[in-house]
This record gives C-alpha cells, sequence and structure tokens, in this order.
C-alpha cells in the first residue's frame, strides 16, 4: 500500500495521543514500545486480520522535511520488497499517512531479546557461536547493499535473537532515509559512538562501506567480548575511530583464525574504499582454515610435526649414508671411431685375444652408394672416420630360452634411375618481310581512297618450298634475276 493510501479519522497530530486513542487506522494500537531518534513505535494488531504488527510513527521534525515525503513515495514499494528476500530482514507491510500528514510505517513484529542485552555480560563467545552470529548478522546487510539500499544503523540495538538463536535486523522502513541529509545528521548525533563510522563521524554520506565498518566492530565484540574502542566520554570514542588502530585478537589472547583477523582488519579501515564488500567479508568469515584453538597446542602440534617428520628423515638418511657394495662395471675398451688410450701398466703387453665368438665386425659391409644419389650435408658428428674402428668386445649376453631373431643389416634403398630423354629439335626461325610495295602503298595512299587490293603473288605450291615465296619476293624488290 502506497505512502498516501492508509488514512484514518482517528489519527491525530502525534503519537502519543495516537496511541491514547488506541487506534491508527485499522490497526489497533496495544502498547507503546519505545520511543527513539525517529518517533515512537507501538505494538498493535491488524484488525483486518488479527496479525500483530509494529508501527512506527515518524516525529513532526522528519515529515516537515519536504525531501522525506518524496523520498519514502518514491521508495517505499522498492523497500517493502527488498524486505520480502531474506528471512533475517523485519518484513515492512505498508507506509501510510494520517489525516494530519503524518507518516507512520507498518512492520511484521519480531520476538525475542536485544543484540545488546545478549552481549551485555561482556565475554567473548566461542569459535562456532560467534561465526554462527556474524553470518546471521551480514547476511541481511548483504542481501539490502544487493538492492541498492543501505541501513547507516548497525548496532546491537538493531538486532533481534530470537530462542533458535535467529537474528533478525530492525529499522529496515527507516533505510530509504540514509541518504536525506537532516535525516542523516539526526541518526548519527543520537547513535552510539562505538559503532560509528569514521566517515560517519566527520558528516559524510553513508555507503555501503559504513555497514561494513559496523558489522567489523560487532564481530570484533562477538570475538573479544568488548568493542574495538572504549572510553571514558563520546568525544574520546569517536576520536579513536579517527585516529587510532585496533589492538589485534590475537594480542588480546584470543584464538581465531587468520581469515577472520585479515577480515576484521580489512572491515576497520579507516577509508572507506579500501574496505571490502560484505559479501567478501562473509566469505573470509566462513573459510575455517588455519584455526589456532590454545596455546597448549601451539606447542605440542608443532613438536608433533617434527616427530614425524623425523620419522621420515631416518630411513632417508640411512639409504643415503649407508656403505654400499662395489660392483665392478666393465667399459668398453673404446668409443667408435676413437682409438682408446693404454694405459701404463699395459702399454708392454700385448692384448688378450678374444674368442672368434665375441669378435663382432665394428663396420658393416654395406654396399656404395649409386653414384646418381645426391650427398647428404655431413654434420659434425658425421666427421669422425669410420675406416678401420677398433674391435669391441660385447659382454656376454645371459643364456635365454629362445634364440633372438637376426636383425638384418641397414641396406640403402637404390634410386630410381634417370632416364635420358633426346634433346627437342628445334626448327630454324624463318624472317618473313613485307613487299615494298605494300607498305609504301598503304603510306601514301590518302585516307578518303582506299588502297586497291594486291594480286596474291603466284606461289608455285607443288613442291611445298618455302625458298619460293623468298625468291619471288626479291625478283619483286628488283635484286633478283628477271
Amino acid at each position: 500500500m502506497g505512502i498516501d493510501a492508509v488514512s484514518s479519522p482517528h489519527s491525530t497530530a502525534n503519537g502519543t495521543a495516537a496511541g491514547a486513542r488506541r487506534a491508527l487506522g485499522p490497526y489497533h494500537i496495544v502498547a507503546e514500545k519505545g520511543t527513539g531518534a525517529f518517533g515512537t513505535v507501538y505494538l498493535a494488531e491488524d484488525s483486518r486480520t488479527g496479525r500483530p504488527v509494529a508501527v512506527r510513527v515518524l516525529p513532526r521534525s522528519v515529515t516537515d522535511e519536504p525531501r522525506v515525503a518524496a523520498t519514502l513515495r518514491r521508495r517505499a514499494r522498492t523497500v517493502i520488497e527488498a524486505s520480502q528476500t531474506h528471512p533475517g530482514l523485519v518484513s515492512v507491510l505498508e507506509y501510510g499517512t494520517t489525516e494530519d500528514g503524518q507518516i507512520f510505517a507498518v512492520m511484521e513484529r519480531a520476538e525475542g531479546r536485544r543484540l545488546d542485552d545478549v552481549l551485555a555480560d561482556r565475554r567473548p563467545r566461542d569459535m562456532a557461536t560467534a561465526l554462527a552470529m556474524a553470518i546471521g548478522l551480514g547476511g541481511p546487510l548483504e542481501t539490502l547493499h544487493n538492492q541498492g539500499l543501505v541501513h547507516a544503523a548497525v548496532r546491537p540495538a538493531n538486532f533481534m535473537v530470537d530462542a533458535d538463536d535467529r537474528i533478525t535486523l530492525l529499522d529496515v522502513e527507516l533505510v530509504a532515509l540514509y541518504d536525506v541529509p537532516p535525516c542523516q545528521r539526526r541518526g548519527a548525533d543520537r547513535a552510539p559512538a562505538e559503532y560509528l563510522a569514521p566517515e560517519q563521524i566527520e558528516g559524510q554520506p553513508a555507503s555501503e562501506k559504513t555497514d561494513v565498518y559496523a558489522f567489523g566492530v560487532l564481530l570484533y565484540q562477538l570475538l573479544s567480548g568488548v568493542p574495538p574502542f572504549e572510553a571514558t566520554t563520546r568525544e574520546q570514542v569517536l576520536a579513536k575511530h579517527l585516529r587510532e588502530t585496533p589492538l589485534l585478537l590475537n594480542q588480546r589472547g584470543a584464538a581465531v583464525p587468520v581469515s577472520v583477523e585479515a577480515a576484521l582488519v580489512e572491515a576497520l579501515d579507516k577509508v572507506p574504499e579500501r574496505r571490502p564488500f560484505m559479501q567478501k567479508v562473509l566469505n573470509q568469515i566462513a573459510t575455517n582454515s588455519r584455526v589456532r584453538t590454545g596455546r597448549w597446542k601451539q606447542v605440542v602440534v608443532p613438536a608433533a610435526g617434527l616427530l614425524a617428520a623425523a620419522a621420515i628423515a631416518l630411513p632417508v638418511m640411512w639409504m643415503l649414508l649407508a656403505p654400499r657394495p662395489t660392483v665392478q662395471v666393465t667399459q668398453p675398451a673404446a668409443v667408435v671411431g676413437v682409438a682408446p688410450t693404454p694405459r701404463p701398466a699395459e702399454a708392454s703387453s700385448p692384448p688378450t685375444p678374444l674368442p672368434a665368438a665375441e669378435v663382432v665386425p665394428a663396420a658393416l659391409d654395406l654396399p656404395e652408394r649409386p653414384a646418381e644419389m645426391p650427398q647428404r650435408a655431413r654434420s659434425a658428428r658425421s666427421s669422425i672416420p669410420l675406416a678401420a674402428p677398433p674391435v669391441l668386445a660385447r659382454p656376454q649376453p645371459a643364456p635365454v630360452s629362445e634364440p633372438a631373431p637376426a636383425i638384418a643389416p641397414w641396406r640403402p634403398v637404390a634410386a630410381p634411375p634417370i632416364i635420358a630423354r633426346p634433346p627437342l629439335r628445334v626448327e630454324p626461325r624463318v624472317e618473313r618481310e613485307l613487299p615494298h610495295a605494300v607498305v609504301s602503298t598503304a603510306i601514301a595512299s590518302p585516307p578518303q581512297a582506299p588502297a586497291p587490293p594486291l594480286a596474291a603473288p603466284e606461289v608455285d605450291r607443288g613442291d611445298g618450298d618455302p625458298r619460293a615465296v623468298i625468291d619471288w619476293l626479291l625478283n619483286q624488290r628488283g635484286g633478283g634475276e628477271p
């Protein structure tokens, strides 16, 4: 229902009067729940359905601002739809105005204890409970950010914890007013100093990173029992937010995962642009890697690791340092193409002849390369002479049950023979010239009078001799016989 859709003849100018009349439109007022910077909240009941609801009536100081009503008209539908997308967000049912022009919002009623009452004992929560509560606090904020909305009032008093430890974010009906300057300043002046971001203290507009900073303060308090900055006066707390760096949780004696410590350091950065988005912070919290669960385990676990490493290293060192049996390896007498250098003790003694069965020729009897095959370019390795290499002695092979098949020596494939073809016969070229009479006539005759056709020369074609034509031409020019 739109902001102007609900009106009541029984409503009056202020919330107190509305509570005294015990009715606000179709909503029957049951009790007054509390009063804050943005008006009074009443516990009511929808007379049409009997559903329990909560009704917030904005004060005159806010509704008299022209931009407040215009902003609510523009964003009312967005806020109502966004509040239905996450179970951790209190559902906004409608906005309305009274006949006197007073704006009110209707929400579902959230039951349970306020988070500030839960954290009043100032004791740290165990790791599993703290991380579960952190996910419950950050999930609704991320949903608002995905819809383009900013809460700008993240503090323990705006979270409700029910009997099943489910957390609900309150004051969602006010997220449409976070960028209205009078509403921003009004909320920051009356908010607890422990949960204000540096940009809020300096009077700058709130953004998604403002919610991330306040979420980091809440996470710090869940794990340590106290907020990161505390002092005797409000001004001292605000100064610490602007200038000081919070003490690390590990320095306070709390054993937390490294990923959670890194998320806190990034979320509590003084510069909004350097803070991560809520999605990244929640992912770092959900990563429970490298958890340090106690001081005694910091000593026992590394010691156990050293013992396990020593148990693995001792057999390896024994294998490396233990004496090995000497194995005589017979080296070949020489490499192919390189003459062996005799030892001094063996230079004077003749070599012992080997049995004929163990002598293997070093060079194969290959046929000569055909003369037509083109010679290949030899590499540096092929430059070693292969003629008359020394005899190599092969070690006696172990007896096998079946003889190995003989390997045929490599023989080059002969190139196909080149077929000689006779040279082509080229006929002599005969130079022919046209008679002078034809050329001179074509030049001398004017373009109007075409030259008479020439009579075809009589050529004896009986014998087929081309020299007859040449003789006839010479006679015409006068150079031949008459």
